[in-house]
């Protein structure tokens, strides 16, 4: 059996790295680290190769695995709120055409409508505090280090910008 203090130094290091990177709990990575650490030992064969490498590959899938399991259950959660924004009782006019144009948007564009008023405190952490900055480069940057990438990002701003005739 496998000593757990020689490899928690790497534990350690592999789940902060994930959670600058992605925002994901420190914690829950940690502990899901600590799961691929026990699941190893189990598979683990010296004869082809270190621990290390195999722990080391297993924690970096149990991860993608686990944020790819954390965007499906936000695009669900999203979804559900945009469509009860859009379908509750409209007392304004501009709602009402507000909530009409948002339930024709894709995916990439509800989520970026929702990070938006949701305003996450880790995005207004980015924001500079001064009044004239570039809100909309803060929230790219915001979106590449939740993994996004550049043409996903430039479509939803497109398809935004044109569904609200901006």
């Amino acid at each position: 059996m496998l000593n757990y203090k020689d490899y928690e130094k790497l534990i350690q290091k592999i789940s902060w790295s994930w959670n600058k990177t992605t925002g994901m709990d420190l914690e829950t990575l940690i502990a899901e680290a600590n799961v691929a650490f026990v699941e190893c030992q189990k598979y683990y064969n010296p004869e082809k190769g270190k621990f290390s490498t195999l722990l080391y590959h297993a924690v970096e899938s149990k991860f993608k695995n686990l944020l790819a399991y954390e965007n499906q259950s936000r695009h669900n959660g999203i979804e559900v709120e945009l469509e009860e924004l859009a379908f509750s009782s409209c007392k304004q006019e501009k709602r009402c055409v507000f909530q009409d144009t948002i339930v024709n948007l894709s995916h990439e564009a509800h989520q970026i409508i929702s990070i938006i008023l949701e305003a996450p405190a880790d995005l207004l952490a980015m924001l500079p505090k001064q009044k004239n900055f570039s809100s909309k480069h803060q929230l790219t940057k915001y979106l590449r280090l939740k993994g996004w990438k550049i043409p996903t990002i430039n479509r939803a701003y497109i398809e935004i910008k044109n569904g609200l005739d901006f």
